[in-house]
């Protein structure tokens, strides 16, 4: 009987190794010269890639960060950071309060340190950020805000 069991088990790995009419053989890999009118293997190719791409003929539209409301927090910055000596002119305050903003200017009172009088500053609003453009406790405002923004702001009008 183990005679048998070692026949058939023989059998069964011989056939697993040979091709049968269901298999495929594997091509051969040849080297050297290619013969005469044998077909040479051709590269692969690949098509361009094409992204397609939409053109909107409406303009893009700007974000600008309005200039109001403004608080005192991002005035004493501004104050410390704006051309000329405003800041040193101002008594150097650290705070500042009774903030009022109207279109592109704000005015605020600079809080005293108890040595240095309050005054008020005015500022513009501009690319983007806020500086100061004038200085004092009264006739501050400039010539360049409008007349119906001035109204708006203690000491303008």
């Amino acid at each position: 009987m183990l005679a048998l069991a070692s026949i058939g088990t023989a059998l069964a790995l011989t056939a697993c190794g040979s091709p049968n009419s269901d298999q495929a053989t594997a091509p051969t890999a040849t080297h050297g010269t290619p013969t005469a009118g044998a077909v040479q293997p051709s590269q692969s190719v690949r098509p361009p890639t094409i992204q397609a791409t939409t053109q909107d003929a409406r303009p893009t539209p700007t974000t600008t960060t309005p200039a109001c409301p403004v608080t005192a927090e991002v005035l004493v910055p501004a104050l410390k950071n704006s051309a000329g000596d405003f800041y040193s002119r101002a008594g150097k305050p650290a705070a500042m309060e009774a903030v009022v903003c109207a279109g592109d200017y704000s005015v605020a009172r600079t809080v005293s340190d108890g040595t240095t009088q309050p005054s008020r500053v005015l500022f513009r609003h501009a690319a983007g950020t806020w500086q100061a453009i004038s200085l004092g406790s009264a006739h501050y405002c400039t010539a360049e805000v409008p007349a119906d923004i001035a109204a708006q702001l203690p000491g303008c009008s």
